[in-house]
């Protein structure tokens, strides 16, 4: 008889523990690797180029979520909650999907800026030059002048160089090569604005 009871109890005991360990909370596999693919493809729609600074975010979103996995992971099963990775995940997937449909529409606005850009820079150097060209002689000495010649150069040989990457469909390089010229046409114009008097270092 008190084998029975003792079985019985065994039985009970093993039910109640199955019982327990199903209702464990699982680790959101699924909406990890949903969350992954939407990054990649916010990645595949050129999000991390043309808008970095949310592409930045998401992957600080998506990495927060694994790491809260791990933790919830290294916790004794009946303790683990992945409510906190799950929204996380949600909120990374959420923000990957938008990314994926922005950065088309920012890819199109930044590549007509340099565009136009490139035109508007060209045209710059060539009114610079004649600037330089006319400036008097008593207020740029000839070693200023010469300078100011071989800067010019500079900056339109980064046109010509942002002009080849655009051609080739790198807009940000193109883009950046716009901001090397302007930055140098500026220190050409305030050495002209001063008379030679300050200095283009």
């Amino acid at each position: 008889m008190r084998s029975f009871y003792g079985l019985l109890s065994l039985g009970i005991v093993c039910i109640c523990l199955t019982g327990i360990l199903t209702g464990c909370a699982e680790a959101p596999d699924q909406e990890l690797t949903a969350a992954k693919a939407a990054v990649k493809a916010a990645q595949d729609a050129e999000a991390d180029k043309y808008t970095p600074n949310n592409f930045v975010n998401v992957q600080k979103a998506l990495q927060a979520a694994e790491d809260e996995i791990v933790l919830q992971n290294g916790k004794f099963a009946l303790s683990r909650n992945y409510k906190k990775a799950t929204q996380l995940l949600a909120n990374a997937t959420k923000l990957a999907n938008e990314l994926k449909d922005e950065a088309p529409v920012k890819k199109a606005e930044i590549t007509k800026q340099v565009d136009d850009g490139l035109t508007l820079s060209l045209k710059k150097i060539k009114e610079t030059r004649t600037e330089v060209k006319k400036a008097p002689r008593r207020a740029i000495d000839r070693k200023t002048r010469k300078q100011l010649f071989d800067d010019l150069d500079k900056a339109e040989s980064a046109i010509a160089e942002g002009t080849t990457a655009f051609k080739s469909g790198n807009i940000i390089e193109a883009r950046n090569k716009i901001g090397d010229s302007e930055r140098i046409l500026k220190k050409i114009n305030d050495k002209l604005s001063t008379g030679g008097g300050m200095s283009l270092m």
